[in-house]
């Protein structure tokens, strides 16, 4: 394949768990990112009629960061975005892994910061059409350029290989399709902006430490993921992470949802809070990226999958016996399984009566049955205000 949608491949492309970046030239000279699931996932109704009610919006959500989605090619499994030129964060995490380097502290709360803006306003736009959360964030979908200004591609497609493990348990997808799960999409649970800021939480902390939290082969991933062990885990980086960082992330990502921050709004308060503290040390994402980009990184190249994990099977085995003060009876011996049927958790606030992304466009559809210009890359990602 050497175009998707007319567009000529760069060659280079992000191979991902359940869907690859790929990125394209647009007679305009502005490049483009195309998400591009894998054959097997191509025809999932959640990625094809189900979105069809709500492509209005993510054609023109009109929330800043939030990139528009320029054309949906189904045969081919793409989604494409005018990005310009950007880097996934999967990508930025890689590269500093590759040079020994992690982004530390700083960068990383600019993440939460920028991003936790972007999804925040988002989930309130996206509230009358239907769309509560992202439903699919991880390192592949937050974007970086050039200059530190982030933005986020994909939003309102679902994680099709976590909603395929549900319908077949025999169809186990890969380390990284758990690694930025919330536990209520591996309990088919209703999501909300919560759950989107507990990715986004998982995230920033694999851009600071280099380390993804769930870590270790993908049996104890799974567990991990649905047992919402990673606010227990942080404990594990005190050494490296100040105190009121570790404490900021823990909230986020508690497994109960009712014990993570209140709104998007007390996240962004708190996130202030340590950016504006002496324990936000480190280069700002506008210096790392601009760091990198007189490096040259831009190479034209295929980068594999679980470019995010760190290690060899016996080293995470060794790893996971040495895991002290944590009682995980089994975690490497049992994988996690989807239960059997449907268990929808009672409502966290008012927001958490809404259905999840990918059962509202499915509830919508059910119910609808009985040539978008190019956004200007400027104006998506410089109105943001700047971190702290």
């Amino acid at each position: 394949m050497d175009t998707i949608g007319g567009l000529p491949l760069t060659g280079r492309r992000l191979t991902g768990p359940a869907a690859d970046l790929v990125e394209l030239d647009a007679e305009n000279g502005l490049r483009h990112t195309a998400i591009v699931f894998h054959e097997e996932h191509r025809g999932h109704n959640a990625i094809n009629d189900a979105l069809r009610v709500v492509q209005g919006f993510l054609e023109s959500p009109m929330v800043t960061g939030l990139v528009d989605l320029v054309a949906h090619h189904p045969e081919e499994g793409a989604f494409v975005y005018a990005t310009g030129d950007v880097w996934s964060v999967a990508e930025v995490v890689r590269i500093l892994s590759d040079r020994g380097e992690v982004a530390g502290v700083r960068a990383g709360l600019e993440l939460l910061w920028s991003a936790g803006q972007v999804l925040i306003e988002a989930a309130d736009v996206g509230e009358g059409q239907g769309v509560y959360s992202h439903g699919g964030l991880t390192p592949h979908r937050v974007m970086l350029r050039r200059d530190g200004q982030l933005m986020v591609i994909g939003y309102g497609l679902p994680q099709v290989e976590i909603m395929a493990f549900h319908e077949d348990p025999s169809r186990a997808p890969r380390e990284d399709s758990f690694r930025y799960c919330p536990p209520e999409r591996l309990e088919g649970g209703a999501e909300d902006i919560g759950s989107d800021l507990f990715s986004l939480a998982l995230i920033a902390f694999e851009l600071m430490s280099g380390r993804p939290v769930y870590d270790g082969l993908v049996n104890d991933i799974r567990q991990q993921a649905a047992r919402g062990e990673g606010s227990r885990r942080l404990y594990r980086f005190r050494e490296t992470l100040p105190e009121g960082v570790r404490s900021l992330l823990n909230q986020a990502i508690r497994p109960d949802p009712e014990e993570r921050f209140a709104s998007g709004e007390a996240f962004l308060g708190a996130v202030r809070k340590v950016l504006r503290s002496a324990e936000a040390v480190g280069p700002s994402l506008m210096d790392l990226m601009g760091e990198l980009g007189t490096q040259g990184v831009r190479s034209v190249r295929t980068v594999e999958a679980a470019s995010t994990m760190v290690g060899t099977p016996e080293q995470f085995r060794a790893m996971l016996e040495d895991d002290e003060a944590e009682d995980l009876p089994g975690s490497a011996k049992k994988a996690w399984s989807p239960p059997k049927r449907e268990e929808k958790r009672p409502p966290r606030r008012a927001v958490r009566k809404k259905k999840s992304t990918a059962s509202g466009l499915l509830a919508k559809l059910r119910a609808s049955q009985g040539g978008v210009e190019e956004p200007a890359e400027e104006t998506k990602t410089t109105a943001r205000p700047k971190a702290p």
